[in-house]
């Protein structure tokens, strides 16, 4: 299967200066995960655009995206400490006001306003620079199979350390795959359990995720309840082993096993 990835990217690129334009309490996300799919693209890309183009406008797009992923980061510390509550109920007599008033510290203001004034004009410099590339159809199942080879490694390696960092790393990884099976859902037979499987993937490393934000900022605080820190922890040792069983189906096989397994042969 080819596929015309400029075109992808500068659909998203009109979508995140769509989410610029329009006042709305989800705009953060949009312009962040907007910035996220075209770093996938990018790396489908990687071949065409040459390395130090992709480490440039890799780079340019991460961070143009980072500072609305504080905003959400900040978004996401209240909702896990609602779902926290919800679950585990006792915590209520621990501190619970003080962990609320952790969640809720969020980036400086003028940071984001001057991240959104200037990212219309970025995001226009770079329509500017992927009109101008010199465009060509993607041969979708090396690049596929690459982004699934570097999702075994990372697999790996969080597994054995077991570390915020490294599970976030892979769990990049993760939907860096999903987006990619997406895109060649639009011309050509794709197997979609393969994209569920990597959603329910990703959605547990992200609450993996959010639970050891939400740690760093109590930590931070020098906010010590024993309680609270020590259900963190467990929630997060139980994420990371639904994780690892997870990862193990998806990629505890070699990639031409993993491609030779999607339903309807990647063809022309």
């Amino acid at each position: 299967m080819t596929l015309d990835l400029h075109r992808l990217v500068l659909d998203e690129l009109a979508g995140i200066l769509r989410a610029a334009a329009t006042v709305d309490d989800d705009r953060a996300h949009r312009i962040h995960l907007g910035c996220k799919r075209v770093r996938s693209y990018l790396r489908l890309l990687r071949a065409v655009l040459g390395v130090k183009r992709f480490k440039r406008e890799n780079r340019f797009f991460r961070d143009l995206g980072r500072p609305f992923g504080a905003v959400r980061n900040s978004e996401v510390a209240q909702a896990t400490v609602d779902k926290l509550l919800k679950d585990q109920p006792f915590l209520v007599g621990f501190g619970v006001d003080i962990l609320r008033q952790v969640a809720e510290v969020a980036p400086p203001q003028d940071e984001t306003a001057t991240s959104l004034s200037a990212v219309m004009a970025a995001v226009s410099d770079a329509q500017a620079r992927f009109l101008d590339t010199s465009r060509g159809k993607v041969r979708m199942e090396r690049e596929v199979k690459h982004l699934y080879r570097e999702g075994c490694r990372l697999f790996g390696q969080a597994v054995d350390s077991r570390t915020a960092d490294d599970l976030h790393e892979w769990r990049k990884q993760v939907k860096y795959l999903r987006f990619a099976l997406a895109a060649m859902e639009e011309t050509g037979p794709e197997d979609a359990a393969w994209r569920k499987r990597l959603k329910k993937l990703a959605k547990v490393l992200g609450h993996h995720h959010d639970l050891s934000l939400l740690q760093d900022r109590v930590r931070a605080a020098g906010v010590t309840v024993v309680e609270i820190l020590d259900v963190i922890e467990r929630q997060e040792v139980a994420l990371s082993d639904k994780a690892r069983d997870l990862g193990q189906e998806l990629y505890g096989r070699k990639p031409r096993e993993f491609m030779e397994g999607l339903v309807g042969e990647l063809s022309e």
